[in-house]
């Protein structure tokens, strides 16, 4: 763009630019739809994806992700992915994708593409290791070990620094109402915290909520899922499910992940 305008006439060539991108982004997803229409996986499992490239020349030896399904009592497995022509390549990782569901994973790679193309991959896993319950109330590795009570996390104790780090309250979800008052917080009517039952503010009724969390352990290490499910229809919150898990592998490595 030459040097010689307005604010307003880059603002403007700039809001073009961005019409132009978003009208393109979206004909390429709809003819990406349109193929993967006609594309066979030739597998019938959740274990196959496609992976377009749109770019008109050949990439090789780049990270590609895709996603996967797996059943919530495996364990994250290792493995390596096959192309229709047979060709194999070497897994970089295997994670829980968020802000999907719990069965929902993301392989990354290196993988070729052609240009303009596509190319069809298969997940082969390594033999999986299926979760186990174990009756326990926490989970512990060579640093952390982590315990829980009927409302959810109890304490989280560092090994090596030989104390609590986090305790009551820890990764809970706090509800309050959000008025939109031009004084902000200052008429706030309802808050509560959805582990315990009676903590609420300003007078308002409480209530006890459900909330479950199940242990179990694998090869990787242990985990914990803690879901709650709370309601209050009447104050037009008809269900929340709130749902944390927590990953403590072989080692020192702890995780979290949290999703409604």
């Amino acid at each position: 763009m030459p040097s010689s305008h307005s604010d307003a006439a880059y603002d403007e060539l700039l809001e073009i630019a961005r019409d132009i991108k978003t009208g393109a982004g979206r004909l390429t997803e709809k003819a990406a739809n349109f193929l993967i229409k006609d594309i066979s996986h030739g597998t019938g499992d959740n274990y196959s994806f496609v992976i377009f490239n749109p770019l008109n020349w050949d990439v090789e030896n780049i990270k590609l992700t895709g996603v996967i399904r797996l059943g919530e009592d495996i364990g994250e497995p290792g493995g390596y992915i096959l192309d229709t022509s047979g060709a194999k390549y070497q897994v970089l990782s295997v994670k829980q994708a968020e802000n999907h569901s719990g069965t929902a994973y993301l392989v990354e790679f290196t993988g070729d593409l052609p240009a303009l193309g596509y190319n069809i991959f298969k997940f082969i896993p390594e033999i999986p290791v299926l979760r186990k319950t174990i009756n326990s109330n926490y989970i512990e590795n060579n640093r952390f070990k982590i315990e829980f009570d009927r409302y959810g996390i109890k304490a989280i104790f560092d090994k090596k620094l030989n104390r609590i780090i986090a305790s009551d309250a820890v990764c809970t979800p706090y509800l309050e109402e959000d008025c939109g008052h031009l004084w902000g917080g200052l008429m706030r009517s309802y808050a509560e915290r959805v582990d315990k039952p009676f903590t609420c503010h300003l007078m308002t009724p409480s209530r006890a909520h459900e909330i479950k969390t199940e242990i179990s352990e694998g090869s990787f290490g242990q985990r914990a899922v803690v879901t709650m499910i709370y309601n209050r229809k009447e104050l037009r919150l008809e269900k929340l499910e709130w749902k944390m898990t927590v990953n403590i592998t072989i080692g020192i490595m702890m995780e979290m992940r949290h999703g409604f």
